[in-house]
Protein backbone atom coordinates (compact mmCIF):
# COMPACT_ATOMS: atom_id res chain seq x y z
CA UNK A 1 0.00 0.00 0.00
CA UNK A 2 1.43 3.18 -0.87
CA UNK A 3 -0.06 6.56 0.54
CA UNK A 4 0.41 9.80 -1.08
CA UNK A 5 -0.18 13.29 0.91
CA UNK A 6 -2.58 15.54 -1.72
CA UNK A 7 -3.10 17.79 0.68
CA UNK A 8 -1.34 20.92 -1.05
CA UNK A 9 -2.95 19.67 -4.13
CA UNK A 10 -6.52 19.72 -2.79
CA UNK A 11 -5.55 23.39 -1.40
CA UNK A 12 -4.59 24.09 -4.73
CA UNK A 13 -7.82 23.20 -6.48
CA UNK A 14 -9.72 24.80 -3.65
CA UNK A 15 -8.06 28.11 -3.92
CA UNK A 16 -8.53 28.08 -7.89
CA UNK A 17 -12.03 27.31 -7.47
CA UNK A 18 -12.66 30.23 -4.94
CA UNK A 19 -10.61 32.47 -7.22
CA UNK A 20 -12.87 31.47 -10.11
CA UNK A 21 -15.75 32.46 -8.05
CA UNK A 22 -14.88 35.49 -7.15
CA UNK A 23 -13.78 36.56 -10.97
CA UNK A 24 -17.47 35.29 -12.08
CA UNK A 25 -19.04 37.44 -9.16
CA UNK A 26 -16.88 40.01 -10.00
CA UNK A 27 -18.48 39.96 -13.80
CA UNK A 28 -21.86 39.11 -13.08
CA UNK A 29 -21.76 42.65 -11.02
CA UNK A 30 -19.94 44.61 -13.99
CA UNK A 31 -22.56 47.18 -15.43
CA UNK A 32 -22.37 46.75 -19.00
CA UNK A 33 -23.31 43.39 -20.48
CA UNK A 34 -20.49 40.91 -20.96
CA UNK A 35 -20.25 37.41 -22.65
CA UNK A 36 -17.76 34.04 -22.74
CA UNK A 37 -17.46 31.69 -25.36
CA UNK A 38 -15.17 28.60 -25.22
CA UNK A 39 -11.93 27.79 -27.47
CA UNK A 40 -14.59 25.75 -29.86
CA UNK A 41 -16.65 28.64 -29.92
CA UNK A 42 -19.63 28.29 -27.84
CA UNK A 43 -21.05 30.41 -25.77
CA UNK A 44 -21.21 29.81 -22.29
CA UNK A 45 -21.27 32.94 -19.78
CA UNK A 46 -23.25 35.77 -19.96
CA UNK A 47 -23.70 38.26 -17.12
CA UNK A 48 -26.45 40.28 -15.18
CA UNK A 49 -26.24 42.64 -17.59
CA UNK A 50 -26.63 40.75 -20.39
CA UNK A 51 -29.69 39.03 -19.35
CA UNK A 52 -30.77 42.13 -17.74
CA UNK A 53 -30.55 44.28 -21.23
CA UNK A 54 -32.53 41.00 -23.61
CA UNK A 55 -34.71 40.29 -20.74
CA UNK A 56 -33.97 36.28 -21.63
CA UNK A 57 -32.97 33.50 -19.36
CA UNK A 58 -29.66 32.37 -19.04
CA UNK A 59 -30.42 29.01 -20.66
CA UNK A 60 -31.95 30.41 -23.69
CA UNK A 61 -28.94 32.73 -24.46
CA UNK A 62 -26.07 30.12 -24.05
CA UNK A 63 -24.08 28.24 -26.90
CA UNK A 64 -26.32 29.71 -29.79
CA UNK A 65 -29.39 30.76 -28.02
CA UNK A 66 -28.18 34.57 -28.54
CA UNK A 67 -28.26 34.75 -32.27
CA UNK A 68 -31.59 35.18 -31.91
CA UNK A 69 -32.00 38.68 -30.12
CA UNK A 70 -29.90 39.79 -33.73
CA UNK A 71 -31.72 41.59 -35.87
CA UNK A 72 -32.33 39.55 -39.16
CA UNK A 73 -31.05 41.75 -41.33
CA UNK A 74 -27.55 41.72 -39.19
CA UNK A 75 -27.78 38.34 -38.05
CA UNK A 76 -25.67 36.95 -40.86
CA UNK A 77 -22.68 39.53 -41.10
CA UNK A 78 -22.27 39.25 -37.06
CA UNK A 79 -21.76 35.68 -37.34
CA UNK A 80 -19.22 35.35 -39.79
CA UNK A 81 -17.20 38.36 -38.36
CA UNK A 82 -17.16 36.28 -35.14
CA UNK A 83 -16.16 33.04 -36.78
CA UNK A 84 -13.34 35.03 -38.55
CA UNK A 85 -12.16 36.69 -35.82
CA UNK A 86 -12.22 33.14 -33.78
CA UNK A 87 -10.81 31.26 -36.42
CA UNK A 88 -7.95 34.11 -35.99
CA UNK A 89 -7.60 34.20 -32.57
CA UNK A 90 -7.51 38.47 -33.50
CA UNK A 91 -9.67 40.99 -31.35
CA UNK A 92 -12.85 42.01 -32.91
CA UNK A 93 -14.99 45.36 -32.86
CA UNK A 94 -18.51 44.83 -34.31
CA UNK A 95 -21.43 47.05 -34.20
CA UNK A 96 -24.84 45.61 -34.59
CA UNK A 97 -28.57 45.44 -33.56
CA UNK A 98 -29.43 43.69 -30.69
CA UNK A 99 -33.17 43.13 -29.64
CA UNK A 100 -33.65 44.78 -25.82
CA UNK A 101 -36.36 43.45 -23.45
CA UNK A 102 -38.93 46.27 -24.54
CA UNK A 103 -39.03 44.50 -27.89
CA UNK A 104 -36.81 47.14 -29.70
CA UNK A 105 -33.51 47.07 -31.30
CA UNK A 106 -30.81 48.64 -29.73
CA UNK A 107 -27.57 49.65 -32.08
CA UNK A 108 -24.41 47.83 -29.97
CA UNK A 109 -20.73 48.09 -30.16
CA UNK A 110 -19.38 44.57 -29.34
CA UNK A 111 -15.64 44.52 -27.77
CA UNK A 112 -14.45 41.03 -27.61
CA UNK A 113 -11.10 39.63 -27.09
CA UNK A 114 -9.05 36.18 -27.02
CA UNK A 115 -8.12 34.61 -23.79
CA UNK A 116 -5.82 32.34 -22.76
CA UNK A 117 -5.46 29.81 -19.70
CA UNK A 118 -2.20 30.16 -17.56
CA UNK A 119 -0.61 27.49 -19.74
CA UNK A 120 -0.82 29.63 -22.98
CA UNK A 121 -3.71 27.30 -24.51
CA UNK A 122 -6.45 28.99 -26.70
CA UNK A 123 -9.41 29.32 -23.95
CA UNK A 124 -11.81 31.16 -25.75
CA UNK A 125 -13.20 34.74 -26.12
CA UNK A 126 -14.43 37.31 -23.98
CA UNK A 127 -16.77 40.29 -24.75
CA UNK A 128 -18.21 43.62 -23.64
CA UNK A 129 -21.27 45.22 -25.41
CA UNK A 130 -21.93 49.35 -24.85
CA UNK A 131 -25.27 50.51 -26.29
CA UNK A 132 -24.83 53.33 -28.68
CA UNK A 133 -28.23 53.77 -29.61
CA UNK A 134 -28.39 57.55 -28.39
CA UNK A 135 -25.07 57.97 -30.30
CA UNK A 136 -26.12 56.67 -33.41
CA UNK A 137 -29.25 58.87 -33.41
CA UNK A 138 -27.60 62.26 -32.71
CA UNK A 139 -25.08 60.73 -35.69
CA UNK A 140 -28.24 60.11 -38.09
CA UNK A 141 -30.07 63.48 -37.21
CA UNK A 142 -26.55 65.71 -37.69
CA UNK A 143 -26.74 64.20 -40.73
CA UNK A 144 -29.99 64.98 -41.53
CA UNK A 145 -29.49 68.77 -40.61
CA UNK A 146 -26.33 68.97 -42.75
CA UNK A 147 -27.84 67.50 -45.28
CA UNK A 148 -30.67 70.76 -45.15
CA UNK A 149 -28.58 72.92 -44.19
CA UNK A 150 -26.93 71.90 -47.76
CA UNK A 151 -29.82 72.73 -49.70
CA UNK A 152 -30.35 75.99 -48.26
CA UNK A 153 -26.96 76.74 -49.11
CA UNK A 154 -26.94 75.84 -52.46
CA UNK A 155 -30.39 77.30 -53.06
CA UNK A 156 -29.68 80.58 -51.29
CA UNK A 157 -30.28 83.67 -54.07
CA UNK A 158 -27.27 85.13 -52.22
CA UNK A 159 -23.32 84.20 -52.25
CA UNK A 160 -22.10 82.43 -49.55
CA UNK A 161 -18.57 81.11 -48.88
CA UNK A 162 -16.51 79.99 -46.69
CA UNK A 163 -12.54 79.45 -46.19
CA UNK A 164 -10.00 77.60 -43.63
CA UNK A 165 -7.51 78.91 -41.40
CA UNK A 166 -4.92 79.52 -44.67
CA UNK A 167 -7.41 81.35 -46.76
CA UNK A 168 -8.18 78.76 -48.50
CA UNK A 169 -11.62 78.37 -50.28
CA UNK A 170 -14.09 75.30 -48.97
CA UNK A 171 -17.40 76.27 -49.76
CA UNK A 172 -18.85 78.78 -53.20
CA UNK A 173 -21.97 78.17 -53.58
CA UNK A 174 -24.21 78.83 -57.15
CA UNK A 175 -25.30 82.45 -55.87
CA UNK A 176 -21.17 82.96 -55.52
CA UNK A 177 -21.18 81.69 -59.18
CA UNK A 178 -23.24 83.68 -60.46
CA UNK A 179 -22.04 87.28 -58.74
CA UNK A 180 -18.51 86.55 -59.33
CA UNK A 181 -18.42 84.86 -62.23
CA UNK A 182 -16.06 81.82 -61.08
CA UNK A 183 -17.08 77.97 -61.01
CA UNK A 184 -16.57 76.10 -57.91
CA UNK A 185 -14.42 74.20 -59.51
CA UNK A 186 -12.19 77.08 -60.34
CA UNK A 187 -12.15 78.24 -56.37
CA UNK A 188 -12.30 74.99 -54.50
CA UNK A 189 -8.39 74.40 -52.45
CA UNK A 190 -7.60 77.90 -53.73
CA UNK A 191 -6.86 81.20 -52.16
CA UNK A 192 -9.76 83.37 -51.68
CA UNK A 193 -10.31 85.14 -54.67
CA UNK A 194 -12.28 87.74 -53.42
CA UNK A 195 -9.50 89.61 -51.86
CA UNK A 196 -7.76 90.77 -54.52
CA UNK A 197 -11.11 92.30 -55.96
CA UNK A 198 -11.55 94.26 -52.69
CA UNK A 199 -7.62 95.51 -52.24
CA UNK A 200 -7.59 96.61 -56.44
CA UNK A 201 -10.84 98.61 -55.56
CA UNK A 202 -9.82 102.96 -55.40
CA UNK A 203 -9.95 103.96 -52.06
CA UNK A 204 -12.45 106.79 -51.41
Amino acid sequence: LVLHDITLHKRTEEAQSQSLDFCLSLLDKFPNPLWRADSDGRFTYFNNAWLAFTGRDLRLELDAGWHEGVHPEDRERCLKAFDAAFAAREPLELEYRLRHHDGSYRWVVDFSRPIYAPDRHFAGYIGSVYDRTRRRRAEEKLRETNQTLQALIQAAPVAIMAFDLRGLTTLWNPAAERIFGWAKEEVLGKLDPIVPLVRDEPTA
